[in-house]
């Protein structure tokens, strides 16, 4: 019998999801969805890249409606936040569905997300958000070595790397350490709107505070805009007392000493999406499990984030934001 997998959006994150799943053997049906006849193609063409002689076969179709299955083990929403929503209902209107794998930012509005959980609770559809930093070795590594930290701080900075599109990233890997149940975010009043790099988003540029609600952990976030448009990032954490460098664009983990030289490091593996997705998959179908953030963990995350997106965009533009227009 045959295992159905779904992937809803062929773009560049959903044809990476497609070549992880290469891997997989002919036991496995692929399905994909995107309305766009291009990207279609250009997820066949980066499948054909890596597929093997036992790849699972690949469906391509236009709309979900066209399916001639409907019966699904795993569903990968890979879309822009904008549509997510609708198409998680047409799905738990149209389809039978097992497990979901959803991409992030989840939705534009706390509004969505409440109904969105609703949907999807009452589906009883098993949920998980991909935020991959939870999947790296290192970083389980620090998690379980700086369990029960009476204090957790994490700063982020640097330029161009997107801070309304991708603070729920490091919002998720604060949470990852810190365990925290509730919290709460401040941008700083010089925060400004500009243009995404995505067609008919914005962006922030600016801070981001967060604090857990008991006032243990925190988190700052900071991104610059630069001309060059050159993404930069560093990321320091305190645990406790003990400072760590996260250099991910080097491959490392640094601890520091009170003078800030290096005590010791070990590898940071980078992995892409085209690396974890067959795994995350398996690991639901064989265990009704896997390693990244549960839908209820970062639904917590989101609504707090999306509440003060929506009122920075309101403070900044002067007209009221009831969704944040990020992706």
């Amino acid at each position: 019998m045959q295992t159905n997998i779904l992937i809803v959006g062929a773009g560049q994150l959903g044809s990476r999801h497609l070549q992880a799943l290469a891997s997989l053997n002919e036991s496995f049906d692929i399905y994909v969805v995107d309305p766009s006849t291009a990207s279609l193609s250009t997820a066949e063409q980066r499948y054909l890249e890596v597929k093997h002689e036992h790849s699972p076969i690949v469906h391509y179709e236009q709309t979900i409606h066209s399916l001639s299955i409907k019966t699904f083990k795993v569903a990968i929403i890979a879309s822009n936040a904008d549509i997510r929503f609708e198409i998680i209902r047409t799905i738990s209107e149209q389809l039978e569905l097992e497990f979901l794998l959803l991409e992030k930012v989840l939705f534009q509005s706390t509004e969505q997300l409440i109904n969105a959980q609703e949907i999807i609770s009452k589906a009883g559809i098993t949920t998980w958000v991909n935020c991959p930093r939870r999947l790296f070795t290192a970083y389980q590594q620090l998690a379980l070595r700086y369990q029960g930290c009476s204090s957790i701080s994490i700063e982020v900075d640097g330029s161009n790397w997107g801070l309304a599109c991708n603070a729920i990233h490091f919002l998720d890997l604060w949470h990852q350490f810190a365990g925290f149940t509730s919290y709460q975010i401040d941008y700083e009043p010089d925060t400004k709107v500009v243009s995404s790099k995505r067609p008919g988003y914005q962006e922030l540029v600016g801070s981001l505070n967060a604090s857990s609600n008991d006032g243990k952990h925190r988190l700052k976030l900071t991104c610059n805009l630069t001309e060059d448009k050159v993404p930069s990032l560093s990321i320091k954490a305190c645990f406790d007392e003990q400072v760590v460098e996260f250099l991910e664009s080097e491959g490392q983990i640094r601890w520091l000493d009170e003078c800030g030289e290096i005590e010791s490091t070990i590898p940071l593996q980078i992995l892409y999406q085209s690396q974890t997705t067959d795994k995350v998959v398996l690991s639901m179908i064989e265990t009704g499990r896997c390693q990244l953030t549960t839908l209820t963990d970062s639904a917590m995350l989101h609504r707090e984030f999306l509440d003060k997106t929506c009122k920075q965009f309101t403070s900044q533009t002067g007209i009221e934001h009831k969704i944040a227009p990020i992706t």
